[in-house]
């Protein structure tokens, strides 16, 4: 099962505070799992959807999406392909990202 941890993503100081939801990278059954990045933040149902969907055994972002793309028709999965670095997938709910700040404000 992927850890789910809220990590404190502070801006400069006189701005506010904000915080971010990142699904951590765990290992199972079937290996590593990658780092999920999930948008917008306030979804926990999604984000909990998406970690299932990797640690069940997708491999792919494509079919990470195809999988959730019955629920969430709008949904975008990417890799990011930064050399040197654990893989890491952004998941983007509604097709890009969403400023829950402004969604709630």
């Amino acid at each position: 099962m992927a850890a789910t941890k809220r990590v404190p993503n502070d801006r400069s100081d006189d701005g506010p505070k904000r915080r971010a939801l990142r699904l951590v990278s765990s290992v199972g059954g079937f290996g590593r799992r990658p780092n999920l990045f999930v948008n917008p933040l306030s979804d926990e149902a999604f984000a909990q959807r998406t970690a299932d969907i990797v640690t069940g055994g997708t491999t792919r972002p494509e079919d990470l999406a195809d999988q959730l793309r019955g629920a969430y028709p709008d949904v975008v999965a990417r890799k990011r392909d930064i050399s040197g670095e654990a893989e890491s997938w952004y998941v983007y709910r509604d097709g890009h990202w969403v400023d829950d700040e402004a969604s709630t404000g």
